[in-house]
């Protein structure tokens, strides 16, 4: 079943390849509607990748996560000032998407506009 499933997901998201993590720490927050299965996702080496693919993943992950990634959007603010504009654009879209008005992460991107 999925939720025999989510031990393994949880420990492949600690995984030394960054795809597979990301992948699995999406994978586990979807099965198991658990916010605190999206903490990974923001993971300082998510975030601060040398490969603009993983951060431009992580932002879109928590898009498609909806409420289960809004806890975790103030995460996404360094990633406004990334030197990659399609990082940049990600983590906008991903914001503006789902950030409560008046959050951190909203008023990040309210300031940069």
């Amino acid at each position: 079943t999925e939720a025999a499933a989510l031990p393994k997901l949880r420990k492949l998201a600690e995984d030394p390849n960054l795809e597979l993590a990301v992948n699995a720490a999406y994978t586990a927050a979807k099965i198991s509607l658990d916010p605190k299965d999206a903490a990974p996702l923001v993971n300082r080496r998510f975030l601060r990748s040398a490969d603009p693919d993983i951060r431009i993943d992580v932002a879109h992950r928590l898009q498609w996560l909806g409420p289960l990634g809004v806890p975790y959007l103030d995460a996404l603010i360094p990633l406004l000032d990334d030197g990659d504009n399609k990082v940049v654009e990600a983590a906008v879209t991903t914001i503006t998407y789902h950030a409560p008005e008046g959050s951190a992460a909203a008023r990040a991107v309210a300031d940069r506009k």
